[in-house]
Order: structure tokens, then sequence, then C-alpha cells
């Protein structure tokens, strides 16, 4: 069990708020104790720096007393304290920073407040209580709209704002206007109470006419006795899986004028007189529910556009490749990796299974040309989204060109023809050659000879469709090609050539055999921290969000992943589950802007190895990483 005596403040201060004129509170609910730093003792006139909550309650001004301790004591139920009250005479607002329920210990912060537009006397207690909860519940649901993950917030936002209104069930119901059904999708209930979630089947707005009229015009609901309901009304009440509630708020729920559902909170065990202030929370939350929604419709239907897009593509008669540039330990472009390429790309080439690899294994000293002109792309990407490109890439006898496209941050994207191949190349060289005389009449003889198969062959394909014949003129061009060579000693340059290849490849491999680290993280700034501080021992390789974080992995099988906990799409505890489920071995180390006992937890919970916070230290961040790679 953590004590807060063991807490060293002055020291927490430093790492959490640093100069900000806050002073820093943490309370063991077990001991019933404060424990605060210096600051917390300048603001409120006192020089302890530990307080029972006996000597807490008597700072409160009398008149505030009895609401802002039953508020306090709450804390590890409600999960939020956020208050303005005085003490003495002299205005504060203390807030809570994080709170460990399981070690029942709460952090938070206290600062100077100009007097509060809230009831001082003792007769508006309720008053007061209710607008501190309302406060405290909105905060609550903010903070997890900051941090959400996709749909699963709803449910979270929809628990609150059942205890808030002390109701036994809600419901979420989500209507969708092309198929013109509506399903529970979301929802909470007391324990004991049955949900509607997978049990409300074959509803349409045909079967709760008078109340799908109130929803689309945008209006709540309230029914206040279920049984004092006419027939009609009642049959409405039933179609939705009424469960013998005694009162029912249906709240509709909109985006952009459009109907997308509504949410359905229930009162079983009493009847509840839904009040004024109840009435704007659900609104309120209500709003929220909504831009969830939309965030997560707007999401759903980017990725569905992507996928799209990605079967066109991959798809098209078009060669196809996305690569990203790694950099050497002077920060100097290195090499490509590839991200993604589809099969015309990889029948062009001749390889196959190209995604994840480096492109030096595949086309060896064509790197740096394809690295120049991948940067003259993004240095003329201000004015210029696209630069075709001839002789773009060439591989295995085939030369390429493209359309390049700067897709993101060092994010390329290519689309690729063949435009010519070696042996044309071959033609002018020895084209050349029998025009200077440099060749034997005999010589020149054999070479004109092979020259005019490989040409006429190699023009005959252009037109050709059907792929079996396309075989046989491609042996055809090989053969003559092949006694080319020979008869012109061309083999023994290309034997050296081969030779510097498999040197400059070498020097390749060596780079390579630096270990690999996906950074998931969705700030370029941060990115770029890291990759200054890692550049120079480790090949890096950025993911924007934790589903790009997963793909990546799949692909390049990194050595050690540094994972961001909040980011876009998927957050970074989630994606290390996933990858979890399958690799137990790889190290992943968190990165969070928050260092609390809690946060670790819930790092090491999720599967990382490791746990680190931000501001990233460097000297901390270097040990750590090599001490999982033994560097």
């Amino acid at each position: 069990m953590i004590r807060t005596e063991s807490i060293n403040m002055e020291q927490l201060r430093a790492e959490v708020v640093g100069e900000l004129p806050f002073g820093l509170w943490c309370v063991d609910y077990e001991r019933r104790v404060l424990t605060c730093d210096n600051k917390f003792c300048d603001i409120i006139g006192e020089i302890r720096t530990s307080y029972t909550f006996e000597q807490l309650s008597s700072l409160v001004r009398s008149d505030y007393r009895n609401v802002v301790m039953m508020m306090f004591n709450e804390v590890m139920e409600s999960g939020q304290f956020d208050m303005t009250f005085p003490i003495a005479n002299k205005w504060v607002q203390v807030r809570m920073l994080r709170i460990m329920p399981e070690k029942h210990v709460a952090l938070g912060y206290i600062m100077e407040a100009k007097e509060a537009s809230v009831p001082s006397s003792a007769d508006n207690e309720e008053a007061f209580i209710l607008v501190t909860k309302s406060n405290q519940l909105l905060h609550r649901v903010f903070d997890k709209m900051m941090e959400f993950e996709s749909e699963e917030v709803l449910n979270d936002i929809l628990s609150d704002l059942m205890s808030f209104l002390g109701a036994d069930r809600i419901s979420m119901l989500k209507y969708d206007d092309l198929k013109g059904d509506i399903a529970c999708t979301h929802g909470s209930t007391k324990y004991g109470v049955e949900s509607r979630i997978g049990i409300l089947k074959d509803l349409t707005p045909d079967s709760i006419p008078s109340l799908w009229g109130n929803i689309e015009v945008g209006k709540m609901t309230i029914i206040e006795d279920v049984t004092k309901l006419s027939s009609d009304a009642l049959l409405e009440v039933d179609a939705l899986c009424n469960y013998n509630a005694k009162t029912m708020v249906i709240h509709p729920l909109k985006i952009k004028d459009r109907v997308v559902g509504f949410f359905i909170v229930d009162f079983i065990l009493a009847h509840h007189d839904v009040r004024e202030h109840e009435k704007k929370i659900i609104k309120a939350l209500g709003a929220c529910v909504e831009y969830v929604m939309y965030v997560c419709e707007k999401e759903k239907k980017q990725h569905s556009e992507h996928e799209q897009l990605l079967a066109v593509v991959k798809n098209a008669p078009l060669g196809y490749l996305s690569m990203r540039i790694t950099y050497d330990k002077d920060n100097m472009p290195h090499d490509l990796i590839i991200c993604k390429s589809n099969h015309v790309f990889e029948k062009m080439i001749q390889v196959e299974g190209i995604e994840g690899r480096m492109m030096s294994e595949i086309v060896g000293k064509e790197v740096k040309h394809l690295m120049q002109v991948c940067h003259e792309v993004a240095r003329s990407f201000e004015t210029t989204t696209s630069k075709i490109v001839d002789d773009f890439l060439y591989c295995n006898g085939v030369s390429l060109s493209a359309m390049v496209i700067l897709a993101g941050y060092n994010e390329f994207v290519c689309f690729a023809t063949p435009t010519s191949s070696i042996l044309y190349t071959m033609v002018h060289n020895l084209s050349s050659g029998l025009h200077d005389n440099t060749l034997s009449k005999e010589l020149q003889h054999k070479v004109r000879t092979y020259l005019n198969t490989i040409v006429g062959f190699s023009e005959l394909m252009k037109d050709e469709e059907d792929e079996c014949i396309k075989d046989e003129y491609i042996k055809i061009i090989k053969d003559n090609a092949d006694e080319l060579i020979n008869v012109t000693n061309i083999k023994d340059e290309i034997d050296m050539e081969s030779q510097k290849t498999n040197a400059t490849q070498n020097e390749v491999e060596k780079e390579l055999e630096k270990p690999t680290i996906l950074v998931a993280e969705d700030t370029e700034s941060n990115y770029m921290l890291v990759s200054y501080i890692l550049k120079n021992q480790y090949n890096l390789v950025w993911a924007h969000d934790g589903i790009e974080a997963l793909d990546m992995y799949e692909k390049i099988k990194p050595d050690l992943i540094l994972m961001d906990v909040r980011m876009p799409r998927l957050g970074g505890l989630s994606a290390t589950s996933k990858i979890r489920e399958t690799d137990k071995t790889t190290p992943i180390i968190a990165l969070t802007a928050f260092a609390f006992e809690s946060d670790k937890s819930k790092t090491l919970e999720a599967g990382c190895t490791d746990f680190l916070s931000k501001p990233i230290n460097v000297s901390v961040l270097k040990s750590t990483v090599g001490k999982y790679l033994k560097k």
C-alpha cells in the first residue's frame, strides 16, 4: 500500500507543474490524511504540510464546510473533484488531477481564485451540490472524449449520465437510414437490470410513430408515469422493450439535422421527477454522444474510402508503390522502406513479397537515384503535387517510369509503368560501337544479326496480347541477348559490375544489421526528437497512429517498439494488446505524458515491457532502449 508520507511532494511538484502557481496535494483516503507541498501552504496561509480530514475541514469557511467535505469524501466513488470555495478569507480552486482507486490515493492541485458565482449560504447547499456535481460530470465526460478510442467511450458517457441521474438503465439506439431499422448498440444498467442490447429487435420508425415524430424534430420525450399512458402510447413503449419502467426519458440524437438514433433513460424501481438541471445535463451529454458518433462515422467513412482506394490501386493496370526514406547515423538519407505495393508492380520488377523490405535489398545501387528523386519531389511539393520521372527504377532488366507523389511526411506514392529494358540500353551502346568501327567485321555481322532479332521481337511484344506468345518472344530475346553478351565479351564487364554491386550490398547489409525501432507517435515533433536521439544507433520507422503501427509491425517485425499511449484511430495500449496476442517477446516501451503509478500499471497490464514519461529525458531514453537492445 502506497503511503502519502513516502511521496516527495517537492520532487513531484518539479516533475508535474514546475514553476506554475499551483500547489500540489496528495490524499490517502484509507488513512484520511492530506499531504501537500510548500506552495499549497503559501496559498492557504498555513505552515504545516500534512492534515487530517478534521484539520482540513476546519480550514474551509463554515458556510461551505459541509458541502466541500461531503464532495471531498466522495472522490473515490465519483472520480472527480473540482470546486471553488473560500478558505478563511481567500478563495481557492481545488481540482483532482489523478485518482488511484486501487491504492486509495488521489492527487490534485490548488490555486488562488476569484470569488465564485455560486451560492454562499448554507441554505443553498443543495443548489451548490447540484452545480458542483454537474461540473464534475461534464469535466469527466470531456476528459474521456479527449482520449477516446473509437466508440468505446460511448458506454462510459452513458454510464456517467445514468449514475448522475440515479437511473436504473440507459440504452443508446442507432438508426440506420439506409435499412430503415433501429438497433440497441450501447448502454449501461444497474446490477440485476436487464439490458436492451441484443434483445431489442425488428424496431423501425413505424413501430413508434408518435415517439419518432418527437425524435425527428429534436424534442426530448419525458414519460413521468408509464402506467398512465393510453393503450396506443403503451404499445410504442412496449416496442422499446419497456421491462416495467416507471419513468422514461427519450432523447433524440442528430447529426446535421439527420436522425442517427436516440437514447432512453429508465427509472424502474421508483418514479422520478425529471428536474430542469437534469434536462440540461441530458441535453449536454446528448451533444457529447452526437459528437462522438459524428467522429466515428467520419472515421468509418474515411476508412471505407481508403480501403476502396487501395482496392482500386492494387487491382489497377499500373504499378503502385508506397515507400519512406530511412536515415543513417549522420541523418543522411540511407535507404527506402517499402510500405505498400500491388501485384502489377511486383510483376514488373519480377520480385514478390516486397512490402516491409528495404529497397536496397531489391535494387542495390539504384537506391541513391530513387532517394534523389524523392527529395526533388519533396522540395517542389509546395508548388507541384507530383512529378513524372523517366528511369525511376531499374530492376531485373526492367526500367520503369513513374509519377511520384509526396503523400505525407516522408511518404512517397508512385504509379509506375515499364519504359525500356536492359536490351534497349545494350542496343544503344553496341550501335555506337558499330558506328565507330571499334568491332571487327565478323563481330559486327554477328552483333547486327542478334540485334536485329532482339529489336524485332521486342517490337512484336508491344502489340501482342497473348501471354503464351509473349513468353515465346521473351525466350527468343533472352537467348539472343546471351549470345550477344558472349560474342562481345560484355559478360566480363557485367561480372565486374556485379562485384561492385555486391560490395555495395555488403555495406548496406552492415547498416541493416542495426536494430530496427518502430516509433508509434502521432506528433511529428515528438518523432523528430526521438529520431535525433536514437538515429545514430538504430534504424527508425515511423507510424502515425495505432492502426498504422500494427500494419508496420506485421511488415517489418521491429526489434523494439516505442509506443505513444494516446494516438488517434487506435490508442497505444489497444495496439499493444493486439500485438501481444501473438508476440510476447518484442520489447514495447510506453511513452506517456502522465507519470503516475496508475498509468504505469495500465501500460504493464496492456503488455508493455517498460514505461517512460514525457517530456523525454535523453539519457533515460537511450539507456532504456539500450537495455533491451544490448547497446
